[in-house]
C-alpha cells in the first residue's frame, strides 16, 4: 500500500527526489474492451532515454486472458511515440508466469540480480531494444569482477524451460 501511494506522490509531483537515475514517473491505468479499469502499471523513466515497467499487476480474473500480451503492446507504442529508447522490467526469479509473459512479449533476459529486492529470492532483469540502430553499437566491459551466484539449472522442468527460452 505505501509502496503505491509513494509512486502515485511521484507521479503527482512530475519527478522522484529520491531516485538518481529517475527523471520522472507515469502511473497508468489498464483498461479492457469495456473501458473498465481492469490493473495499472507504472512507467519509470530513467535518464538515458529508458523507460522501467512496473508494477504492472492485473486483476486476477483479468490475468491469462491475453490483457498482459496487450498491455504490454500499448505500453510499447505509447513510449515509442515519446522517443523511447529502451524498455526494461524486473522480475522474481521464480515467477514462471511472468517470465514466460515478458519473454513472449519480445522482452529478452539481459541480467540476474542476487537478492536485489527481496531477501528471499533473486530478479531477472528484462530488456527490449525500441531504436534499432543501437543494436549495432559495440559496449566495452570495464568490469575486471563480478560477483554473481549460478543457479542449478536442475531445479527447473526441462522441457518447460527449453520451452521458455524458445
Amino acid at each position: 500500500e505505501t509502496f503505491a501511494e509513494a509512486n502515485l506522490r511521484i507521479h503527482d509531483l512530475g519527478f522522484d527526489p529520491a531516485g538518481f537515475f529517475t527523471m520522472r514517473k507515469e502511473v497508468l491505468s489498464i483498461s479492457n474492451e469495456r473501458n473498465v479499469c481492469i490493473g495499472f502499471t507504472t512507467l519509470t523513466y530513467k535518464s538515458g532515454g529508458c523507460v522501467k515497467t512496473g508494477p504492472t499487476i492485473l486483476l486476477p480474473q483479468y490475468r491469462s486472458r491475453g490483457y498482459g500480451q496487450a498491455a504490454r503492446k500499448a505500453i510499447e507504442e505509447y513510449v515509442v511515440k515519446l522517443n523511447v529508447r529502451k524498455l526494461y522490467c524486473t522480475c522474481p526469479e521464480t515467477s514462471e508466469e511472468t517470465t514466460r509473459y515478458l519473454l513472449a512479449s519480445g522482452m529478452r533476459v539481459e541480467a540476474h540480480l542476487a537478492n536485489h529486492y527481496s531477501t528471499t529470492h533473486n530478479e531477472l532483469v528484462f530488456g527490449k531494444l525500441l531504436v534499432t540502430d543501437e543494436n549495432e553499437i559495440s559496449f566495452v566491459n570495464s568490469a575486471t569482477s563480478v560477483a554473481c551466484e549460478v543457479t542449478d539449472p536442475n531445479i527447473f522442468d526441462r522441457r518447460q524451460l527449453l520451452r521458455d527460452f524458445k
